[in-house]
């Protein structure tokens, strides 16, 4: 998306929008003036850049859902464990299938286990736990019999789930409170 293309967005007024998912392109800051002109806006679908998610969490704190591929998530580690603090549901696409064991694991640990478990490290500023993290694999869509061999599949912290669904045969649905 370039300015030319959203610049004319950016003008328009939808006072009780609460989702955005751009379909076409990746969100980039020059739709930033929009987002931070709708704080009902909770939640975002789109592919997001590490180098804009600060600024992402800067006009819009109050995201409470975010979809993110996973070839972006190893470079969000960072700013997921750090920002958004009112994010409670976290959907990552992860299509190539290469979301690691240890990446999923340190996720877990820093965003969704409850501060009881042993294991949780989030930070202090973080009160809440995400209720939802989403895990989409396309790739195995045709083929739920690969679906195991996924690699973060492997983690003992699945084990502990409280809520371990599957939604159609792309979908991990998981939660730990």
């Amino acid at each position: 998306m370039g300015r030319e293309s959203v610049s004319w967005f950016n003008g328009l007024s939808f006072p009780n929008l609460q989702t955005l998912n751009v379909t076409e392109g990746i969100l980039t800051p020059d739709i930033f003036p929009f987002i931070s002109s709708h704080p009902s806006i909770k939640n975002i679908e789109n592919k997001v850049f590490p180098h804009v998610l600060r600024e992402l969490e800067q006009v819009a704190p109050q995201l409470t859902h975010l979809t993110l591929r996973h070839d972006l998530l190893f470079n969000l580690q960072f700013y997921l464990f750090h920002e958004f603090k009112h994010l409670r549901s976290l959907k990552i696409r992860d299509d190539d299938g290469y979301f690691r064991q240890e990446e999923f694991d340190r996720l877990v640990q820093m965003r969704c286990l409850p501060s009881s478990h042993d294991q949780c490290q989030r930070p202090a500023h973080i009160d809440t736990p995400l209720e939802l993290l989403i895990i989409v694999n396309r790739r195995y869509r045709s083929s739920a019999s690969l679906f195991p061999l996924i690699p973060w599949r492997k983690s003992s912290l699945i084990k502990e789930s409280t809520r371990n669904e599957t939604e159609g045969s792309t979908e991990r649905i998981l939660s730990w409170i």
